[in-house]
């Protein structure tokens, strides 16, 4: 509401006394503040940010070095011409840069060296150019403003597509931030290339052009500044939230995540689907032999070992101690019968490597069930009698000698869809 205020007020502003009214040295210094305590806000605040702070405080950056380019366009004259021009200008070269940085970065990527190396030499080849080589200033304002349109473009495709994927408004808000961007930098190059020419965009130049683009790039810092650490945070609610629900010890789902989970899949899905009950064998043993901090390292071991043979949308939890349960969505009997067989013989080829450097082997026992949902015969798409059932299985697995994988009997389903269908959803019998 505040942007939106002074976005208002600026422009009752320009349209009651004309952009000649005001001054564009004072707007520039008003930039020079924004670009600054924008840039010292968004580096305090990437302290706070879990996991995504690099993110902001390279977009900090990028604003940072907008504020020092405004500064010393505001103090040239008295500085000497070159250092506004090559160094003030050099800064707005790299600002495109450490902005498209921070969004690569948000999205957990990085910015292809190419990509960096095209927008600085575009930008800083025709600064250079225009310094010593007497190439025309044309050249330069012209280079400027091509590694600008690459920032817009690039940076909003990525922000217009990570928007419609999330839903979040922050995103789309920057990406609206950077299509004006875009436009207003395709404007001072009409004026540059088919208009009064360089003197019209030149920083401080008292022209309507360069006022109305200071203004709105003033404006724009706020709000991107504003919606980008918005959308940070988001980000880092949502990477908390996710921390939250895996065990510390393994990384995989945490029995209450796993719970809340699957029982959502089951909710919505048609699809067979198989769940799995998965034991390490002489778990005690281990610990009694080794010491806990060796069976700490079975238990991550087994997780590595189940994460790496399961399939991308399949749940994976710790049931508790050293049990683990593995929910697999659009997944038939033959199938979850053959990733069963495969924990379990992966499990007897790969030992654990403890704290010695010794290899230490080690067997799983699984037990697995399989359910179909079926037109008024639904019982068995209940989280508790899946697990009811696959544990009894896996019991079965460990009298059998362990170090094997056994189905669920059709004699314990009925039992158990008998005795929980007398019971509410998620109670126990």
């Amino acid at each position: 509401m505040i942007f939106v205020y002074h976005l208002c007020h600026l422009f009752h502003l320009v349209t009651s006394m004309g952009l000649q009214a005001i001054d564009p040295a004072t707007l520039m210094l008003a930039a020079a503040m924004t670009g600054f305590l924008s840039g010292a806000f968004s580096l305090m605040a990437a302290k706070a940010f879990a996991g995504v702070g690099a993110s902001a405080r390279d977009w900090g950056h990028g604003t940072l070095t907008l504020g020092c380019a405004a500064l010393l366009w505001f103090l040239t004259p008295p500085l000497p011409h070159w250092v506004g021009f090559v160094l003030g200008n050099s800064m707005v070269v790299l600002t495109p840069v450490f902005l498209l940085r921070a969004i690569y970065c948000y999205e957990g990527d990085r910015l292809h060296k190419t990509t960096t190396s095209l927008m600085l030499a575009l930008g800083l080849g025709s600064i250079f150019s225009a310094q010593w080589a007497e190439a025309p200033t044309t050249l330069a304002v012209a280079g400027i403003a091509l590694a600008h349109l690459m920032f817009s473009v690039l940076g909003g495709w990525r922000l217009y597509w990570q928007g419609r994927r999330s839903g979040s408004v922050y995103c789309l808000v920057i990406f609206m931030v950077l299509v004006i961007v875009g436009l207003a930098t395709l404007a001072r190059l009409m004026v540059l290339l088919f208009g009064e020419g360089a003197a019209a965009v030149a920083p401080v130049a008292n022209s309507k052009t360069q006022i109305a683009a200071i203004a709105v790039i003033t404006l724009l810092v706020i709000a991107g500044t504003f919606g980008f650490l918005g959308m940070v945070a988001e980000r880092s609610r949502a990477l908390i939230l996710e921390n939250a629900n895996r065990d510390a010890l393994t990384g995989v789902l945490t029995r209450g995540a796993f719970y809340e989970q699957a029982e959502r899949l089951l909710s919505k899905t048609e699809a067979p689907l198989v769940l799995l009950m998965l034991d390490i064998d002489h778990f005690k043993r281990i610990n009694d032999t080794h010491g806990h901090p060796t069976g700490d390292a079975v238990i991550r071991h087994a997780a590595r070992l189940i994460q790496r043979n399961s399939r991308t949308n399949d749940l994976v939890g710790r049931y508790g101690g050293e049990e683990f349960c593995v929910l697999l969505p659009s997944c038939g009997l033959v199938e979850g019968r053959r990733i069963a067989e495969r924990f379990v013989q992966e499990a007897a080829q790969q030992p654990a490597r403890v704290a010695s450097g010794e290899p230490l082997p080690w067997t799983l026992s699984v037990g697995y069930v399989a359910a179909v949902k079926t037109e008024g015969k639904n019982e068995l798409f209940r989280l508790d009698t899946l697990i009811a059932a696959a544990d009894a299985a896996l019991y079965e697995a460990k009298r059998q000698g362990r170090n094997r994988a056994i189905q669920a009997s059709q004699a314990e389903l009925d039992s158990l869809v008998r005795q929980h269908a007398r019971l509410p959803a998620g109670q126990q019998a």
